[in-house]
């Protein structure tokens, strides 16, 4: 429908402008839409129709699943996912709301198999309880050692990084530790 506005002077005279015609509608249906698979500790981005002069009202639900980091009042919004489980991204605007649903994958959690003692100057085969999409084995300082799900590797400080199917990544540091050498001594009957 149409509304016409007109304003009426004050100043005693009366005077009335000419009308002003504003074209009232309602707003059509909108739907929001984002990443509906994320990652433990990960962002996603979610993003309702874009209507201009609207403010968009976000919330998610549960609200410790995840904290929105940018975009409030904007059609746009990124959120930090924080806990594995279900969740909801939900927008009102104009008094209507939509919601889409978000599957929050764990991080996976790799833990080594294998002996983390060695002699002096052996190496060991290391694993990893589980089977993951990809390995990447790792120096302490940061050099890549192999990308397979072993890895042989003597005394010293490593680092596993693992994917999930999801893409979802997580790492675990380990050292492997030497046994100290014996001590040898020889001695000849008779001597001192």
């Amino acid at each position: 429908y149409i509304l016409s506005v007109t304003q009426t002077s004050t100043d005693g005279l009366a005077c009335e402008s000419q009308p002003v015609d504003l074209a009232i509608f309602s707003l059509p249906a909108f739907t929001v839409n984002g990443d509906g698979n994320v990652c433990e500790e990960t962002e996603g981005a979610y993003i309702a129709d874009f209507f201009p002069g609207v403010k968009y009202e976000w919330a998610i639900i549960p609200a410790d699943a995840g904290t929105i980091l940018s975009g409030e009042n904007t059609n746009t919004i990124e959120v930090f996912w924080h806990q594995a489980g279900n969740a909801n991204v939900e927008v009102t605007r104009c008094g209507s709301t939509e919601t889409t649903p978000v599957a929050i994958i764990a991080k996976p959690e790799p833990v080594v198999t294998g002996d983390l003692f060695v002699c002096p100057g052996d190496a060991t085969t290391i694993g990893v309880a589980g089977a993951y999409d990809s390995y990447l084995w790792k120096t302490a300082t940061g050099s890549t050692i192999t990308n397979t799900p072993t890895a042989s590797l003597s005394v010293g400080a490593f680092e596993l990084i693992v994917t999930n199917s999801f893409g979802c990544e997580n790492n675990l540091a380990f050292e492997i530790e030497g046994y100290p050498e014996p001590a040898v001594t020889v001695s000849v009957p008779g001597s001192r």
